[in-house]
Formats: structure tokens, sequence, C-alpha cells
């Protein structure tokens, strides 16, 4: 069973997980700390300008939002989420504090049979201000005593960079946890490069080589199927995600499909994936968040076959989500799919209004009370696109 430190733990990996940024933010020894995040082979890269994003119109309406919905929260990951919020400003960190992470993985060289399971990946932070090794110490060692609990947390120099290493029981994880996750996390180092302006979170084999690339000033550059990745990203967007498909899955989408027994519905998606030659998933956000999920594929015919499938699947969701609701909510309207020569995007759009929509239709269906306006117990509830309820 999963210790209260472990679960504490998980959801900090989790957040920074979510936050990256491109390595061009910052300037100075930030920029190169995190220029050198990317691993050598990388075919993953997740990037979010923290900075960037905070200062957009829909980022300042959820933040408003967020008081407003807390009562709909579920209580244990509103729970989660403050414990993680006081651990983070008993090290000293701020929410105005963070400004940027990248993250960079290799798919392709993870050997599942491999005897030691090691991750070729790192994800970093960027900090508006300075953070000390001994400050990250003392916060764990709080956390786990305020649990009952006790962490062995060693702080060594790594060629003048200063780095923790948080020795965890992979027993203590949570029981759903693949144990290959577990043993990464069991291998966990943090590092602190920039003079204390940059979080390197990895196992310490890459935690090490990314500080080797920092000082000699080098940076992994990008395959050509990641550069073609970043190419699906929309100017100006403050996050993305691009993906360089390995042969690998190719190939095993080849064996799904040959292995559907002649169901269309089955093999259908998996030959159009196996053509898949890349992927961005990225956002662009104003006063609403514009979201894309862009595929290039090796020819039109893949793009076609899999937006015809998907438009299949989107029209009987859509169908049922209007039985459900009693009318089609607008974050549903915005939903499409386009294809265009070898590419296919699906997209749509989320409002502010969009989430209360969303939270009273979540409220209704727990009621069981369906149809536009009905909340649990009948009581009226807030309409939809911003009309009063009557």
């Amino acid at each position: 069973m999963a210790t209260p430190l472990a679960r504490l733990l998980g959801t900090c990996l989790s957040f920074v997980a979510i936050l990256a940024t491109s390595s061009s933010f910052a300037a100075g020894t930030v920029k190169t700390a995190l220029g050198a995040v990317r691993v050598p082979g990388a075919d993953l890269e997740i990037v979010i300008n923290v900075a960037k994003a905070r200062k957009t119109a829909f980022h300042e309406a959820t933040k408003q939002l967020e008081d407003e919905l807390k009562e709909d929260m579920d209580v244990e990951a509103l729970a989660a989420g403050e414990k993680f919020e006081a651990f983070l400003k008993s090290i000293g960190i701020e929410e105005e504090d963070l400004t940027a992470i990248v993250g960079a993985v290799s798919l392709r060289s993870i050997e599942p049979n491999a005897e030691e399971t090691k991750v070729p990946g790192l994800l970093a932070m960027a900090l508006a201000k300075p953070i000390k090794a001994a400050t990250i110490r003392e916060g764990i060692t709080k956390a786990a005593a305020e649990e009952g609990e006790q962490v062995e947390i060693n702080e060594t120099v790594y060629k003048g960079v200063p780095m923790l290493s948080v020795n965890l029981d992979a027993a203590d994880f949570a029981a759903d946890m693949p144990p290959e996750a577990g043993k990464v996390l069991a291998d966990l180092y943090v590092a602190l490069p920039a003079d204390g302006q940059a979080i390197y979170f990895g196992q310490g084999e890459q935690v090490k080589a990314a500080i080797d690339r920092m000082l000699a000033g080098s940076a992994s550059p990008r395959s050509v199927g990641l550069k073609n990745a970043k190419a699906l990203v929309p100017a100006g967007s403050e996050g993305y995600l691009i993906f360089d498909m390995p042969d690998a899955y190719r190939e095993f989408m080849d064996e799904q499909a040959a292995n559907a027994g002649g169901n269309p519905m089955a093999a259908g998606p998996m030959m159009a994936l196996a053509g898949l030659k890349g992927a961005a998933f990225s956002s662009l956000t104003t006063d609403k968040a514009k979201i894309a999920i862009t595929g290039d594929f090796e020819g039109p015919e893949n793009a076609i076959q899999l937006k015809t499938m998907l438009d299949m699947g989107l029209g009987m969701a859509k169908m049922q989500l209007v039985n459900a609701a009693g009318e089609q909510l607008a974050i549903a309207k915005s939903l499409k799919t386009a294809n265009e020569g070898n590419k296919l995007t699906i997209s749509f759009e989320v409002t502010v209004q969009d989430i209360r929509d969303l939270v009273a239709f979540a409220k209704r269906m727990q009621g069981g009370h369906g149809g536009p306006g009905a909340a649990p117990g009948g009581a009226p509830g807030a309409a939809p696109g911003g009309v009063p309820a009557p």
C-alpha cells in the first residue's frame, strides 16, 4: 500500500511532468541548463511556457473559477493539491516562481526486458529565484516527519552542481503503479544547475549526463522526426508535446491490425496508425484554450482512413452526449477533424464557461438528473452558454 510520502512525491513528479517549456525561454545559464535537457536520440519532448500561459486571460479566469468550483472538486484530489502547494512553499517555491520546464525522453532506447529499468529521459524546471539543495532536503524530511515516516536523502556535488539522491522503497508506491515506474522513482536524483535557478529530475546517470552537456555548452539536436513534429505546432503555442514515432510502435500497430480477425472497426485505426510518422499536441491560449492534435502520416490514405474512423466515433459520442445532457455542449460543437495531404488534425476549444457547463453536467449525471438546467436533487442548475438558470 502506498505511503503518504510516496503519494506526495508521486504527485510532485506528476506536476513536474505536466508543466514544461522550451529551451529558448530563459537567458544565460538557465538557458544553457534547459538546453542540455534533451537526451541523445530523444523521440518525445514536452514543452509549456508557464510564464507565458500565466499571463493569458484564460488563466486569470480559471484561477477565479477555482474558488467558485472548489466545493465540486474531488475531496482527495483537492487535499493532494493543497498538500503539494504547501510542500512547494516549504522549500521556498511560490506559484509565480515557476517559469519554465523542459522534458525529453528516448522511448526507442528503453529496453523493456533489461535487468535494470533505465529511462533515457529528463525533466527540468526553471525558477524566477534560486533554491538551495539543503532547503529541498529539509522540506522533504519535514514532510516525511509529518506523515510519521523517515526518508534517506543524500546530498552530494557533481562537477560543482549540488545534487540530491532520494532513496525510496519501491514497495511503498501505489499498488497499481507499474513495477518499472517504481524502480525509476526509487533511483530519483535532483540536481540544481544554474546556481539553483534550474532543477533537474531523473535517474542519476541521466542527470549527470545533462550536467556534462550543460558545462560543455552543448545540446543534443532534435532528430529529423522531432523537427518534422515540431513543424506541426501552431505558431504562438505556449505548450506542446511532440513525438517521433519509433519503428517498433509501427510494427506493433501492424501486428494489432493483423490480429483483428477481419474486424474493420478494430483493424482500421491500427492500419492507419501504423503509417504515423510523428505527431504534435499543442495548446494556444488567449481568452480560451485552443487544443490541437496533429499527426503526420506516410501517405494521405492513412490520414483519410483515420479521419473516417474518428468522424464516425465522434459523431456517435456527440449523439450520446446530447441524449444525456439534453443539448449539445459548446465544447462538443467545437470538436472537429480536418485533413490536408498527409496530415490529420483533431481540434477543440475550451472556455471558462465550458468548464462550468462540464461541471454542471457531471453533477446532473451523478444526481441521476439528465437534461439541461437540472442539478442533483432536482434543484435548478447553471444553464450552459452563460444563460442564467430559470
